[in-house]
């Protein structure tokens, strides 16, 4: 099978956690999360389902910070992403869910 995008969720706000819920269309494999700030703020506790993600890459530049974390054979339907930041600052972030990857 192929991997196939099923779903996004975006999301923002100005805090030092998050919270909101990602709804899969199908029976998703696999699920990344992008996150980003206007600041170096960094992010931790990235939960899914409220099972762990794990961090794939940060890149910063001094002005902004961009991370992305994943994790394999995710629940399927609803579940809340939710994770924490280093400091409270305007972020934002998208959780897709993807069919057909093999883990």
């Amino acid at each position: 099978m192929a991997i196939a995008f099923d779903a996004v969720t975006a999301d923002s706000s100005s805090s030092s956690s998050f919270s909101f819920t990602h709804t899969p269309v199908g029976t998703p494999t696999f699920v990344t999360l992008h996150v980003t700030n206007d600041n170096t703020a960094t992010y931790s506790s990235m939960t899914y389902g409220g099972v762990a993600m794990t961090q794939a890459g940060r890149i910063a530049n001094g002005k902004r910070v961009a991370e992305i974390w994943y994790l394999n054979n995710p629940a399927s339907g609803a579940q809340t992403v939710a994770g924490t930041l280093s400091v409270k600052i305007s972020n934002m972030r998208a959780a897709i869910t993807y069919t057909g990857a093999v883990a």
